[in-house]
């Protein structure tokens, strides 16, 4: 004898509410391999910002000579396994030179040239 009153679910009913939420889950999934991909690549980013920083910092400390080859040749330097090339490049205006300034651009470029962090800033020399 069947009773029709038994309450539960169907089977039909367990596999569709397992279907949507997988696919609820899959999104999210979606959502933080994209996150992570970003992640890194803005870390990466910060990196060479922080490197370029860094070497107009070491450049201003120097006070070098605005003819010093240290401005005209890219420079490799290796960090947590990975290369990075620096290059520097200067210009300097007429009120520049009075003041002894010299404008310096100094951009870092990461080993797969996918991301460049570049800083400007300003070099006494004597």
């Amino acid at each position: 004898m069947m009773c029709k009153n038994e309450k539960g679910f169907t089977l039909a009913e367990v596999i569709v509410s397992i279907v949507i939420v997988s696919i609820i889950l899959l999104s999210f999934f979606q959502l933080f391999i994209q996150h992570t991909k970003i992640a890194g690549s803005n870390t990466e980013k910060l990196i060479t910002v922080n490197i370029s920083q860094a070497y107009l910092e070491r450049l201003k400390l120097e006070r070098a000579n605005p003819s010093d080859p240290v401005y005209s040749e890219p420079y490799e330097m290796i960090l947590n396994d990975q290369s990075y090339t620096i290059t520097v490049k200067t210009s300097q205006n007429e009120n520049e030179k009075e003041m002894k300034l010299l404008n310096v651009v100094v951009t870092t470029t990461s080993s797969d040239e996918k991301t460049k962090g570049v800083v400007e800033g300003y070099v006494k020399y004597d």
